[in-house]
């Protein structure tokens, strides 16, 4: 009979749980705010504004994606971003 530790500890298990609730708790549109702040009341709750910001790399990806998108094997294209400096 061969005696193996378990995969899992009681911690481990506590721990995805509690991110299991924690993820659970948030927004799912986006915003990615707790769900009982950002649904509460107009007047009581917290007040919001909405930021953006640009990922370069992404910009880049997406950029160079659209130079390729006519091309023959453009749905069998795999694409990544490496940097190129810094």
């Amino acid at each position: 009979m061969t005696t193996r530790e378990p995969e899992w500890t009681d911690q481990d298990r506590t721990e995805v749980l509690a991110l299991d609730l924690y993820r659970a708790s948030l927004c799912s549109g986006g915003c990615g705010q707790p769900v009982a702040e950002s649904t509460s009341h107009y007047e009581a709750g917290p007040a919001y504004e909405a930021k953006s910001t640009t990922c370069r790399a992404c910009a880049e990806l997406q950029e160079s994606q659209r130079g390729k998108a006519k091309s023959a094997d453009a749905g069998a294209r795999l694409w990544h971003v490496v940097k190129s400096r810094g």
